[in-house]
This record gives C-alpha cells, structure tokens and sequence, in this order.
C-alpha cells in the first residue's frame, strides 16, 4: 500500500490522505474532481492538467478547541462533490490527524455512524490515521451531542500501529 496514495474511505467517492495524495498525478489516477485541504499546507498543482479540478482550503489548526464550524464547512464542499457525482479527496499534510478528524465528523453526522465505526473506516483505508488527543476530544463530544454516547473510551489513540489496529478490531497485514 503506498502511504502517499489517496486511500478510498467512502465507495465510490471519498478519499483520504496527506498532501502528496492531492499531487497532479495521484489526482487524475484517481478522476478525483474535489480537493479539500484541511490546515494551511496547499497541494502541489499544474493548472493546465488539473483545471477541471474545484479546490477549497479549510484552516484548522492542530489543536483547535472546536471543529463544529470547520467540519460543517467541509460537508457541504464534500456533500456538493457527491451530488455532481464528484470524487473527492480530503486531505492534510500527513494525512494522520486534521483530515481524518473531519473525515470521520462528516461520517457521523451524515452516515450516522459511531465515532469508533467512522474512525474504524478511515484507518482500515489508512492505517496511519491517528488523530492528536485535542481532535480526539473533540470528535468525542461531537459523537455525544449527536447519539448521546461516546463509543470510544480512550484519551489517544495507540500510538503503535498494530495496537491502534486492534482497538479497531481491524487485523494486522
């Protein structure tokens, strides 16, 4: 699995990954129409290959203390990439922390999964994900204002892979 890759969360049409995920290449390897950027580290882009390409840049910092506003904004861009049949790639610059956390938000308000099960979903595609403990609170309390409970009952997640893995149920390749 290439680690710079746009990892395929959602069939057929949400992506994740870090910044060299929204390189030209990977970007029309892929027929990815949308690019999010989430935090300040714009992707590399040639204008004349990639014109058809409708980009947004969402600021977030690494240690936020909401990402109500950020993750609505990022569904409505990522929900206007569905309805035109899009594909959209939603990344950060390691595509580990700020992406994923907004990633998983959307697919617990849209998909009304749980917390564990949306995270679960993105780091079976990328199983670098890792959200910092901040972001990890925040999708918590974003999980309890949407279900009424919280489905992961850790401060951080692992920082071994194969522990993090396993608290997901996904087993080690």
């Amino acid at each position: 699995m290439d680690e710079n890759a746009p990892a395929l969360i959602l069939e057929p049409y949400l992506f994740l990954g870090p910044v060299e995920a929204a390189s030209p290449g990977a970007v029309l390897m892929n027929g990815i129409t949308h690019v999010l950027t989430i935090g300040g580290t714009r992707p590399p882009r040639d204008p004349d290959d990639l014109n058809h390409v409708v980009y947004r840049r969402i600021p977030l910092a690494n240690r936020p203390t909401s990402i109500v506003n950020e993750s609505s904004l990022a569904d409505e861009f990522i929900d206007s990439a569905r309805a035109s049949n899009g594909k959209i790639l939603v990344h950060c610059r390691a595509g580990m922390s700020r992406s994923p956390s907004i990633v998983a938000a959307y697919l617990m308000k849209r998909y009304n999964m749980s917390l564990k099960q949306a995270l679960g979903m993105c780091i079976r595609a990328r199983p670098r994900v890792n959200p910092n403990p901040v972001l990890l609170e925040l999708l918590k309390e974003m999980e309890m204002s949407l279900r009424g409970v919280c489905s992961l009952d850790v401060v951080a997640l692992p920082a071994k892979r194969g522990e993090r893995l396993a608290l997901f149920g996904i087993p080690a390749a």
